[in-house]
């Protein structure tokens, strides 16, 4: 899972509660070191492993990941088990006693651990998981209309797309107009929708007209339409902007052949 940057940036409120809250827990564990040494070393693994992906160097558009906690975590469970155990001792516990909150403990994480695999069964459950969490995000939307009409869902897949077009894009997107409008286009391509697919793919080159792979997409359209000598200046265009792409070259070679074979 993933958190996207917002354009808005963090309320100061919030931003005075962190630095509260990290002064605080920065001066326990400073305090605690030479009693309970675990409790610093904890933090300083949470905090060393965690500040590449604070956000310190902006990479791509995600604010935070599901990812980004892994190692860092690590750190928190060191100074939470230590932590538990000297609380143990300290108000003799008995063993049957810890040994049961253990247990139970590990078992209420074994079932939050099994409902969060379930969401990540496929791209398609990942997507609508995420989707229900952020709602009215373009790229999510995008994603889950490419992966939709992958499986064969067009009417879904269709709906996804449009509702992503109608989107605002609120944060740092990398999907744009024309990306959508390609992957639309494409989709009714696939639906044996030629007229609305080379709207759409026009729509897409009007908005990016160096998009190469909204070019041949195009190109593709035209030719299964029959408009061979239409789209071989989309093939050409394609490999001007990539001009090692296997599949633009052999789609020109087939348009090539065509006309010639109708010749």
């Amino acid at each position: 899972m993933y958190y996207p940057f917002s354009r808005t940036g963090v309320p100061p409120w919030q931003l005075v509660c962190a630095i509260v809250l990290l002064t605080v827990i920065i001066a326990f564990v400073l305090r605690q070191a030479s009693e309970r040494p675990y409790l610093l070393m904890g933090w300083l693994w949470f905090v060393g492993t965690l500040i590449p992906v604070i956000g310190l160097v902006e990479v791509g558009g995600a604010a935070m990941a599901d990812r980004y906690h892994y190692v860092p975590s690590i750190g928190l469970f060191v100074a939470i088990v230590f932590g538990l155990s000297d609380l143990a001792h300290a108000f003799r516990i008995d063993r049957v006693i810890t040994g049961t909150l253990t247990v139970v403990a590990l078992s209420i994480l074994a079932c939050l651990t099994a409902v969060q695999i379930s969401r990540w069964r496929n791209s398609e459950t990942l997507f609508q998981y995420t989707s229900s969490l952020i709602p009215d995000n373009r790229m999510i939307e995008n994603n889950l209309g490419t992966i939709l009409g992958e499986s064969g869902k067009y009417d879904q897949a269709e709906a996804y797309f449009a509702k992503a077009l109608r989107t605002k894009p609120d944060y740092l997107e990398v999907i744009s107009d024309a990306d959508i409008r390609e992957n639309l286009g494409l989709l009714m391509a696939h639906q044996g929708r030629l007229p609305e697919a080379l709207e759409q793919l026009n729509a897409a080159l009007r908005l990016n007209p160096n998009s190469a792979e909204a070019h041949t997409t195009l190109g593709v359209v035209l030719l299964r339409s029959g408009k061979a000598e239409d789209s071989i200046p989309h093939f050409l265009a394609a490999l001007r902007l990539k001009p090692d792409w296997a599949l633009a070259r052999d789609n020109l070679k087939r348009a090539q052949a065509q006309i010639a074979k109708a010749r």
